[in-house]
């Protein structure tokens, strides 16, 4: 039997009670679940550290009316709950639990219908019972778990292994999914930061929010993420609004809302807002303002939007009916109730309270779609079939001789549309980088030196080639391949195309059999051996970049004149040089030593394209489809570059030096030791 129909049937055989106007079968459910969790100590912000607050729990409204059964689904003693999401069939829920003091929040999924007819989901030693299955695992906390149209899971996750934020205080929150069995995490925002209010929209895209820093201030950008990675993320709205849009949800005509949040002090509550055509956040609620400050008729969380125009909503109130982080000065908390307001009036119908305990993330137990009609998922593009490009070449040396060395093909695939994100090691992974090779990937290099093999068409692609120990001996320089991704088109050399793309140059582009033949300084980097010589000859010359002189009229975080001293005096266990090149400017609060402001340093290992030096230096092409001379888009331009444009310079900077220092960044910048790994 579905569980609608056996909730409903069990509740007319017990229940005399009646549903409140509007709320019956013609809504489409009967059944509300939501969180039951400790209220926080202060009104905190938004990025405040993932707190676990014992006494957390996942509870079932059945029928959703003031009188109706509570049925408890977790009936956790000291555990505690961050995020719910019914599933589109209406028969589970995803949970984000946290069972006791020495776990961390991982999720769980829980069949409804199991819990109805008497199964557990936690057994009494702590164990998973039989209405529940865990899906992650490990130190890292994961919250907030919605489903994606594609079937996966999407979650955020605060890992203590993971990058750590812009700040310098604390893991950064990033958004990743798993398989519906917990299996193939992959990461699906690659930006710096940290992610919120993420939910799925019914174009099958992903609305989210990313938080950075400029000038000591939190920045928050809207963004549309494109969650099977064909495209690239969009931006979404205006950057730096006052409000953040948490959790959009969109209602049977398109529209989409969300409780806009204040950044800080409010308990992470706010008002309704409505999104408008240009990305920008409308209140709508008449008494309940969207910014922080005073407002008397409370505070809204979770908003879920019903047929009639009606709000199901976490609505918070204080004795002095005010909201603030002047509350949680005072040691007032406030009290979230299960309501459905009306947002023409303002008037709300209370469902359910629980004395001291605060009442989240409301969600009918309904099936529910989540694409549009007519709205059909790309493929994703690791897919091969037909549509594979065939990769083949030599690993040979400058003459020609086969390089003995070489043992295999590894295919690293981009894991976005963007160019490779240069906030990872390389930017990419293996999985789904070649074609027919099933779990294996990397493609042998034969006895002759060759080697050849088919990869995806839609996604940038980086080779490298490796010896029989695994160590990496040549990482090719592009990102190659792949419309709307980092495409290498014949008329800008290697300027990566942000727009619509001429596929069959992209198909073009990839199908260049890949030259190893230079390999100077590749196998291992030495940086006094490789690149000191040319900042030596061509950037730490008198009245340059020496010790003496210290050119660059650049002003730090706090005040002071920094020049670049690129001589090659010893420093600890590298130079001044290299030190200076990848010297992160930081601005920390003189009290708390948390950092307030950061630039980005001259060398951003692993990206020539983030890096100050590269741009500065300009950049030339080292092939061209048309045979004519090209530069990067993203440095100087020939007639522009430094230090050639200096007046009575000199020098002898080539454009292999240039492409000696792109190569050696790209491949992360090492002061000692083996070029690129994965």
């Amino acid at each position: 039997m579905p569980v609608l129909a056996l909730v409903f049937s069990l509740c007319l055989a017990g229940c005399q009670d009646t549903f409140p106007h509007g709320l019956n079968e013609d809504l489409g459910f009967s059944s509300l679940v939501f969180v039951k969790r400790s209220p926080p100590k202060n009104a905190g912000s938004l990025v405040a550290q993932i707190d676990f607050r014992p006494g957390g729990n996942i509870v079932m409204l059945n029928p959703a009316t003031p009188r109706g059964e509570v049925i408890e689904l977790t009936d956790l003693e000291a555990g505690d709950v961050n995020g719910i999401d019914i599933s589109p069939d209406g028969l589970s829920i995803l949970s984000s639990i946290r069972t006791d003091l020495h776990d961390r929040f991982h999720i769980y999924r829980i069949e409804i219908e199991s819990i109805v007819r008497g199964n557990p989901c936690f057994l009494p030693q702590g164990d998973v019972g039989p209405a529940c299955t865990r899906l992650t695992f490990g130190p890292a906390n994961d919250i907030e778990p919605f489903h994606l149209p594609d079937g996966r899971i999407a979650f955020l996750r605060e890992d203590p292994a993971g990058q750590v934020d812009f700040q310098g205080r604390g893991r950064s929150r990033i958004l990743y999914a798993v398989l519906p069995d917990g299996s193939g995490l992959e990461r699906l925002d690659m930006g710096p930061g940290h992610v919120f209010g993420a939910a799925a929209l019914k174009n099958g895209r992903l609305q989210l929010v990313r938080w950075t820093q400029r000038e000591g201030s939190p920045v928050f950008q809207p963004l549309s993420i494109d969650p099977v990675g064909v495209l690239n993320f969009l931006l979404d709205g205006p950057r730096g609004q006052a409000v953040v849009p948490i959790n959009p949800v969109q209602d049977n005509h398109g529209r989409l809302f969300a409780a806009c949040v204040p950044f800080t002090g409010t308990w992470g509550s706010g008002t309704i807002c409505q999104r408008d055509d240009l990305g920008g956040w409308t209140a709508i609620l008449p008494n309940i303002p969207a910014g922080s400050g005073c407002s008397p008729d409370g505070r809204i969380r979770d908003p879920f939007p019903l047929a009639d125009g009606r709000f199901i909503v976490s609505y918070a109130n204080v004795p002095q009916g005010c909201l603030n982080i002047e509350d949680g000065d005072r040691g007032l908390v406030p009290d979230f109730a299960i309501a459905i307001l009306n947002p023409d009036d303002g008037a709300r119908l209370p469902l359910f309270n629980s004395p001291q305990a605060s009442n989240l993330w409301p969600s009918p137990v309904v099936k529910r779609s989540l694409l549009d009609p007519g709205i059909t998922l790309p493929p994703p593009p690791g897919g091969c079939g037909s549509e594979g490009i065939l990769i083949e070449g030599y690993v040979v040396d400058a003459d020609q001789v086969i390089i003995a060395e070489a043992a295999r093909i590894r295919v690293i695939e981009g894991l976005s549309g963007q160019l490779a994100p240069w906030d990872m090691a390389i930017g990419g992974n293996l999985v789904g980088a070649l074609c027919s090779l099933g779990s294996v990937h990397e493609a042998p290099v034969f006895d002759d030196g060759s080697f050849r093999f088919r990869a995806p068409n839609s996604v940038p692609l980086k080779i490298q080639v490796i010896d029989h120990y695994g160590a990496v001996l040549k990482t090719d320089p592009f990102w190659r391949g792949g419309p709307l991704c980092s495409t290498r088109k014949c008329s800008g050399c290697h300027a990566f195309a942000s727009g619509e793309t001429d596929l069959d140059q992209s198909l073009a582009a990839l199908a260049i059999p890949v030259d190893f033949s230079d390999r100077a300084g590749q196998h291992s980097y030495d940086f006094r051996r490789d690149i000191q010589p040319i900042l030596d000859s061509s950037c730490s010359t008198q009245d340059c970049h020496d010790s003496q002189t210290s050119a660059g009229a650049y002003v730090s975080l706090s005040g002071s004149l920094i020049g670049l001293d690129l001589s090659n005096s010893p420093s600890g266990r590298t130079n001044i040089a290299y030190q200076n090149l990848l010297m992160v400017d930081r601005l920390r609060n003189s009290q708390t030593g948390k950092i307030i402001e950061e630039r980005r340093p001259y060398v951003v290992p692993g990206s020539a394209q983030q890096s100050r030096l590269a741009q500065r230096l300009g950049i030339p092409c080292r092939y061209d489809c048309s045979g004519l001379p090209a530069w990067a888009s993203w440095a100087l331009g020939q007639g522009q570059t430094h230090p050639e444009d200096q007046p009575g310079w000199t020098g002898t900077f080539s454009d292999e030096d240039r492409w000696k220092i792109v190569e050696w960044i790209d491949v992360g910048a090492p002061f000692l030791g083996r070029g690129a790994t994965p």
